[in-house]
């Protein structure tokens, strides 16, 4: 073999190598989901009560949220009176109403329903998508809060001017309440899932995921994830809190 064809395929050779070196390390990398030090089992709700042992030496399949499908809404009919317009303010919020009716809080959830896949946590890809899905569920939830607020000032007023039963004035004051206390923690829960997100999105490749294992070579990289993932779960678990939402996984 004559010295000119092995420098032209040496040349060859570290070309291919620089181009596709990323991919050619990423799929040598082989993770030891066995090392206590550099993996954390982070189950969800149904998986919990088991022994931590159990989770480093049993397989387990991943949760799978409630479907969402797209479906068509309509409109409600006008409340009839007073009380039932207060009545409605805790629609969607800590009352169940048919999906078609739900606007706001079903298309949250349905943008939301399965943002933090594990098997989808490595995949670039999908990363970005999530994070454009919890950021649509932000905007509809800013719409949300704009129509709550507007309603609670408009019965706020009328209330005020208005001979209504002390029972009207009662419900009034405990719904404007709970929905005062629900917007911020509906806000919460969207965007802790956005830092933790895009947390993952800036540390591909530092992330490895066998569900319920997470493994976090980097010691640094690891202390944030738990930290971002802790406050992401703290999170979704004052929104659950809410009848509509109790069906959500992350």
């Amino acid at each position: 073999m004559n010295k000119n064809y092995l420098l032209l395929a040496s040349a060859c050779f570290i070309l291919v190598s620089s181009v596709s070196g990323h991919r050619a390390m990423a799929k040598e990398v082989v993770i030891d989901f066995s090392s206590r030090q550099m993996t954390v089992p982070l189950p969800v709700d149904r998986d919990q009560a088991r022994s931590y042992d159990d989770y480093f030496s049993k397989s387990f399949e991943e949760p799978v949220e409630p479907p969402y499908k797209k479906i068509t809404f309509l409109k409600q009919d006008p409340p009839r009176y007073v009380g039932e317009r207060v009545e409605r303010l805790l629609h969607g919020v800590e009352v169940d109403i048919p999906p078609e009716y739900d606007y706001y809080g079903y298309e949250i959830r349905r943008y939301m329903k399965s943002i933090l896949t594990p098997s989808e946590l490595q995949d670039s890809i999908k990363l970005t998508e999530s994070i454009a899905d919890a950021k649509r569920a932000r905007i509809i939830m800013e719409y949300w809060q704009r129509e709550l607020n507007s309603e609670m000032k408009i019965l706020d007023e009328i209330i005020s001017s208005q001979d209504v039963t002390s029972r009207v004035r009662t419900t009034f004051r405990y719904n404007e309440t709970k929905v005062s206390s629900f917007i911020p923690e509906m806000f919460g829960w969207i965007d802790r899932n956005i830092d933790f997100l895009e947390f993952l999105q800036e540390n591909r490749g530092q992330i490895f995921v066998r569900y319920p294992l997470y493994a976090v070579p980097e010691y640094e990289v690891r202390m944030e994830f738990l930290k971002l993932y802790n406050l992401r779960e703290e999170a979704r678990k004052r929104i659950i809190k809410y009848s509509p939402f109790r069906a959500m996984v992350y």
